[in-house]
């Protein structure tokens, strides 16, 4: 039976990469980067006559925390998938050796449970879900150590998915998903080049700009978004370092890394919130971004 429990406008993923040589001994913790989806709800999405009820009461359990009939917590079910679209390329052009490539076919588009190394927050028209990847398993992190210096030809997509374990709850429904196209990880700067931290603590994040993020921290490609209101823009330019900052203190993995890149996201999420809105009002439709960003987890 589905419940009444509302869906939050904005979902906000955060797959937060570590960039540091990967040990198999010892804590996980070190210099990183995030990759941070940002997803929202379409405007005329009704979940009254949404045909897959069972999908969208799983979706309902996963939003507030549920658990399955076994017991066992619904936000267990998240997965991700990662697709190579240029797998032939990228192994040409990185170039792979035998085992990378051999790798990365085995792998590649193959559904990934995000637990136990995940972390959930919510806030105001928000759920934010953090995954740490520097608590990932030792072989997977000293894999994705050797390719990251050479990501800049690769064109990738994510998609995050709920299982769907009973037939009813089939076929599954993507959360959400985008591409990454060719960006060049290395030449990403820290966010707290950007600005200085001090002023962040004294802004509401409401007063945040979200396109700051997006354009100031990484340098890179993304899913782009219209352009903005002149009034808009300059406030996203203002508030750059302001967001920045926002994610600037702490380590990198663990706790402390998913404490401080949770800061921005949660900043990032609702002030992303208050730009749907203020598009709304004046007539501009908006579209959900895609950012690569430096962060401190």
């Amino acid at each position: 039976m589905v419940g009444d429990t509302p869906l939050p406008p904005l979902l906000v993923f955060n797959v937060q990469m570590p960039q540091y040589p990967a040990a198999f001994w010892g804590a996980s913790d070190g210099p990183g980067q995030s990759i941070v989806y940002y997803f929202a709800l379409p405007e005329d999405f009704d979940p009254e006559t949404f045909q897959n009820r069972a999908a969208l009461g799983l979706l309902q359990r996963f939003v507030s925390n549920g658990r399955e009939s076994d017991g066992s917590p619904t936000r267990e079910r998240l997965k991700m998938i990662v697709r190579c679209c240029n797998a032939e390329e990228w192994a040409a052009a990185a170039p792979l050796n035998s085992a990378e490539y051999k790798l990365l076919v085995n792998y590649n588009e193959k559904p990934v449970l995000t637990r136990p190394q995940h972390f959930f927050y919510v806030g105001p028209n928000y759920l934010e879900v953090d995954m740490d990847v520097h608590s990932y398993a030792y072989l997977a992190r000293k894999a994705l150590n050797s390719y990251h210096s050479r990501l800049k030809s690769v064109v990738w997509e994510n998609a995050f998915v709920l299982q769907g374990n009973a037939s009813e709850e089939l076929p599954e429904q993507v959360l959400g998903c985008g591409r990454i196209y060719r960006t060049d990880f290395e030449g990403a700067r820290a966010l707290n080049d950007l600005g200085a931290v001090s002023e962040v603590h004294s802004r509401a994040p409401s007063a945040l700009a979200p396109e700051s993020l997006a354009f100031g921290s990484a340098g890179t490609s993304r899913v782009a978004s219209p352009p903005a209101e002149p009034a808009a823009a300059d406030a996203a330019d203002a508030a750059g370092a302001r967001l920045a900052a926002a994610a600037a203190g702490g380590g990198s993995g663990g706790d402390g890394g998913g404490a401080s890149a949770a800061v921005a996201v949660a900043a990032a999420a609702g002030v992303t919130a208050a730009r749907l809105a203020a598009a709304a009002e004046a007539g501009v439709k908006a579209a959900p971004v895609a950012v690569v960003a430096e962060a401190g987890g």
